[in-house]
């Protein structure tokens, strides 16, 4: 609590720096109490990156994690190309097939696709996905599954 206080008053570096050392700070008891409150930082772009890397070191409940995971899927337009891999990993990290396919129709949906006239941009989109499908076989499978069951 007292670590959440130092943060919204710190600047930005250091609250950078506050956000990454948090998974070794706080007990696990008090995960999500923490990413709740970083839930409500996440729309700071600036901070976004960090805030997700955080959480997906913490023992969260699934409903928690989903939450993060709808929050990400809607910044994906809007973080800085070099944040988005991070946003793109965590989307794309389930824990089962069924969690696997309907994340990967949400980011297939999505306008990450569309939106994007950068070539880094899009390096960095490929690039990442290149990653998870290599090493994340539930992913992999379910991008398969949708590639066949796309019209045309």
């Amino acid at each position: 609590s007292k670590i959440l206080k130092v943060l919204n008053s710190s600047p930005l570096p250091l609250k950078r720096l506050i956000v990454l050392c948090l998974p070794d700070i706080v007990e696990d008891s008090e995960h999500t109490f923490v990413a709740q409150q970083l839930k409500e930082l996440l729309s700071d772009i600036s901070l976004t990156a960090v805030i997700i890397d955080t959480t997906s070191n913490f023992h969260l409940s699934p409903d928690l994690m989903e939450d993060f995971k709808e929050s990400a899927l809607s910044m994906l337009t809007s973080v800085p190309s070099d944040d988005l891999k991070y946003l793109l990993k965590f989307i794309l990290h389930p824990s089962h097939q069924e969690e696997s396919d309907e994340v990967v129709t949400q980011v297939r949906c999505s306008d990450i696709f569309m939106t994007t006239r950068e070539p880094q941009r899009n390096v960095v989109i490929i690039s990442t996905l290149e990653s998870v499908l290599r090493f994340q076989p539930l992913i992999f499978e379910s991008w398969l599954k949708y590639i066949e069951l796309s019209p045309s």
